[in-house]
Parts: structure tokens; C-alpha cells; sequence
């Protein structure tokens, strides 16, 4: 709270902001007194008022302190705001004079979406940079312009987990999919990639297209609140966040828009009609993002063309018939007395010997029973635990011993459901075989690729793109996929 009370000699003020005092001359304070105080909470248009009077660097270390910082927060974050304000004198934080907050521009690269770095925001007044810092446990997001919570800042992500990059590629291509782990048929197997936008490396996306994987679309920012998505997302939404990631990765990893038929939406958070509205305007084939209640027998995939075969529990699905639609719905994990939809979202107090034990009984439910496709769903941040990436192998080594079982894509289930064919006739079932594709040349993957470091004016940050194609001018964002200037 701010106090203001004059001093016995009349020629000097007290302001007492958040029990901090300051003393300062009057005739400074009755320049902005009627704007200041009379404003009261209207803090936003306090800052561009305030900055428009003469101010000596008085002024600026008392009032500044408490009014612009105020700006950043709601009054529910004021009352935790105190000993937040520092001024910086270090040479390395740019002045960028655009009359708002911004991060520093040239933070270090490995410490560039940590918790601290994303805490901070900075000013630039007449040539000076003020540093602020969000209250513990809140971010600042540079668009908003507000510090806030973690899960509501999109800004400034600390996560890679829907992305392909340098980070979990070799698992990708040497390990989960090496050449040596083949179906029945003696092709490769195969998985699904849902791809979200950013730190993705899009020459690594079409060398895995190339190798055969489908890959889908997981949104461009990805952002939070999770309830936005199934609440607040318009259509212009939707089709800017997936029909824009299509864009992106036709544009810039050369998929082919044909091969681009799925989609599953962050957070698992269907979105009602308004999502089913966009996929049946562009013609995605299926969503991949309701977890059914749990169930014995488990659920096969299902058109929306009738009513749901299941309670639609704790999600905003669609009321009506979208036909031609699939739903290939998430049957969840049995693990003792507890249930999951995604493997990294099980219980994380199991060792190695659990996870194997948990996988195995999970396939038994659908391979002995209606044998219902056993969907296997994670982000590669899972196999950080080492004791997990070998319970997985040894459960892979398992499953490729029997004659019947395929490791399919998305796709490839939708295929095989429109056009069944018993075990014997799949080795010459061709969706699910591996003869050579016919690429055109820019199609084939480069080996070495564009390195772009490009501008973001959304998250006012540089950001790298890995393609093969050019370089294009901006970051690709929404409703500016192609990185046009």
C-alpha cells in the first residue's frame, strides 16, 4: 500500500510503499500528486502518466519503485510483492526502449527457460534498466505483462517433452526404433509422433517421416491454462494452433499435408464441438485425446458418426455426430489400485521390475480379451529413468516373440479397422508393409541443415528452427506459421 504524509518542515514528503519509507521533496511529489494518488489502484495508466512527467533520479528509486512494479501484479500477488524491486547496474542487460517489460535479450543460453531467468522482467527509462522479479512461484509473462503462475505462462516453457530435438532423437532412432526391432512381417516398426511447435528440429521430424513414422499434429504454442483448451479455445483458435502446426510442418520439415491425418490436443483436454468443427472443415482423420473411464474388456477405436460407447468423464466432449471422425480413445493402465491414461503419468514411486510387471498384465487385458489395440503412450522424458527404458525393452523384447503382434501406427489401425484381414493374410497387407516410398527430392531429408536464428516477436526472444528448407524471416507462430516478415 502506498502512504503519502508531508514532514513538519513542509518541503519534504514521506511515501511509504509496502512498509519501505522514502523521503523525498515535495515539490517533485505535488508535480504528480493529483495522478498518483488520486488514481489509486488504476496502476497500468498510473506507469504511462508518471513516465510522461519530469522525474529526477529521486523520484525514480521511491515512486517508480512501487507504481510500476505494481503494474506486473494483481492485488491478490501485492501482498506478497514486497523487496521484489532491484535496480540494475549490470552493462550486459540491454536498454530496449519500447515502453514495456521485457526478458533480457542475452541470457544465457543453458539457464535460458529456468524458473530464476523467467522470474525476471526489466524496464528501460531514460537510458537506465530497472530489474524486477516475480513473487516465488510465479513467472512473467512478456505478453500479458503479468507475473503468474507457472502452468498459465506460455512464454517461457522449461519443457521439451512434445518436441523432437537433439535431446531425445538417438532415443528415437538407435534405441525405441532401431532397425533391429521388426514386426512379424519383417518390416521396421513403426509409431505415431504428435508434434508441438516449439524446440522441435524439423530436419529430424522428416527423417523420421522418412523412415516411415506417421507424424500428427500436438498444437504450435502448446500453452496453458490446461482449462483454456477445453473452455476458452474458439475455432479461429483451434484451426490457428492445428491447422497452423500442419502448415509448419509441411512448410518446414516438406510433409506431406496428405500424410498429416492426426491430432491430439495438450493436456489430453478435448475441446468440445468447437474442436470437431475444425478437424471435419481441414480433414484430420482422427483425435487421439480422450481417456475413457477404466474398463474390462478395453475400447477400440470408434467413429463419431453415433454416440461415444463410453461416459465422456471430467472432459468437454462433443454433443453431436461428426461423421467419418475417429476417436482413438486411451484406454488407461491398470497398476495395482490405481488407473493412468499416459505411462508417465502412473504412479512414479515404481522401480523397474514394477513397470515391466505393470506393462505385461496391462497387455494381457487386451490380448486375451477383445484384443482391443493396446495403445502406448509417453513422452520421451520417461525413459530418463533408466530402470524404465530397460523394463520397456525387455517388455518390447517380449512382444516381438509372438507371431501375431504388430507395433502400428495410428494410421495404420484406422487402416487395418476399414479393411480387417486375419494374421495370416497381414504379411501382405500393404498398409502395414515397408516397400520403398517414392520421395520427389526435396522430400528426402538433408544431412545437414539450416540452422535459422530467428526473431520472435510474440515471445520477444530468439529462437533457433533446424530445416532443411530456407530460413524464413520470423519465428513461425501462430497466425504467422510461414515465418513471414
Amino acid at each position: 500500500m502506498v502512504k503519502q504524509k508531508s514532514l513538519t518542515n513542509d518541503n519534504t514528503t514521506k511515501v511509504e510503499f509496502n512498509n519501505s519509507v522514502q523521503t523525498i521533496d515535495k515539490s517533485i511529489c505535488d508535480d504528480v500528486n493529483d495522478t498518483v494518488i488520486a488514481n489509486g489502484m488504476h496502476l497500468r495508466h498510473t506507469m504511462l502518466t508518471l513516465n510522461s512527467f519530469r522525474f529526477t533520479t529521486q523520484l525514480l528509486r521511491s515512486l517508480l519503485m512501487g507504481f510500476i512494479l505494481l503494474t506486473s501484479l494483481n492485488t491478490k500477488q501485492l501482498a506478497q510483492s514486497s523487496n521484489l524491486f532491484n535496480r540494475n547496474t549490470r552493462p550486459s542487460i540491454e536498454c530496449l526502449k519500447n515502453d514495456r517489460f521485457y526478458r533480457d535479450p542475452n541470457r544465457p543460453v543453458h539457464k535460458i527457460w529456468t524458473n530464476i531467468e523467467c522470474s525476471k522482467y526489466f524496464l528501460c527509462l531514460d537510458g537506465d534498466v530497472f530489474e524486477f522479479k516475480c513473487s516465488e512461484g510465479l513467472l512473467f509473462d512478456v505478453v500479458r505483462q503479468i507475473c503468474d503462475f507457472k502452468q498459465n505462462v506460455d512464454n517461457c516453457d522449461i519443457t521439451a517433452d512434445d518436441a523432437v530435438n537433439f535431446e531425445n532423437f538417438d532415443l528415437y532412432t538407435q534405441i525405441l526404433f532401431s532397425p533391429n526391432n521388426r514386426n512379424p512381417n519383417g518390416c521396421p516398426i513403426k509409431g505415431t509422433f504428435f508434434v508441438s511447435h516449439q524446440y522441435t528440429n524439423y530436419q529430424f521430424v522428416q527423417k523420421l517421416w522418412n523412415d516411415g513414422h506417421e507424424i500428427s499434429v500436438h498444437s504450435v504454442t502448446h500453452r496453458g491454462p490446461e482449462i483454456w483448451w477445453s473452455k476458452n479455445a474458439t475455432i479461429e483458435d483451434w484451426f490457428d494452433e492445428m491447422v497452423g502446426q500442419a502448415n509448419i510442418l509441411n512448410r518446414f520439415a516438406n510433409i506431406r499435408m496428405e500424410d498429416i491425418r492426426g491430432m491430439r490436443v495438450p493436456f489430453l483436454r478435448i475441446g468440445w464441438n468447437r474442436q470437431f468443427l475444425m478437424m471435419k472443415e481441414f480433414g484430420f482423420v482422427y483425435d487421439a485425446s480422450m481417456v475413457a473411464p477404466f474398463s474390462n474388456p478395453p475400447l477400440w477405436p470408434y467413429t463419431l458418426d453415433f454416440k461415444m460407447p463410453h461416459t465422456c468423464t471430467g472432459q468437454n466432449c462433443p454433443s453431436r455426430s461428426y461423421p467419418g471422425i475417429w476417436e482413438i480413445v486411451i484406454n488407461q493402465l491398470e497398476v495395482g489400485d490405481f488407473t493412468c491414461g499416459m505411462i508417465d503419468s502412473c504412479p512414479s514411486q515404481l522401480n523397474g521390475d514394477d513397470v515391466y510387471r505393470m506393462l505385461s498384465h496391462n497387455f494381457k487385458r487386451h490380448y486375451l480379451s477383445n484384443r482391443a489395440p493396446f495403445g502406448l503412450y509417453f513422452h520421451a522424458t520417461w525413459f530418463n529413468n533408466n530402470n524404465y527404458l530397460e523394463a520397456f525393452l525387455r517388455f518390447m523384447d517380449d512382444l516381438q516373440k509372438l507371431s501375431d503382434v504388430y507395433f502400428v501406427t495410428q494410421q495404420q489401425v484406422i487402416q487395418w479397422m476399414r479393411r480387417p484381414k486375419i494374421t495370416p493374410h497381414l504379411n501382405t497387407f500393404d498398409p502395414w508393409g515397408c516397400k520403398p516410398r517414392q520421395w520427389e527430392s526435396p522430400e528426402v531429408a538433408c544431412s545437414i541443415p539450416n540452422t535459422c536464428k530467428l526473431r520472435s516477436r510474440v515471445l520477444q526472444q530468439d529462437r533457433y528452427l533446424y530445416t532443411c528448407n530456407e530460413c524464413p524471416t520470423q519465428y513461425p507462430w501462430i497466425r504467422n506459421e510461414f515465418g513471414l516478415d
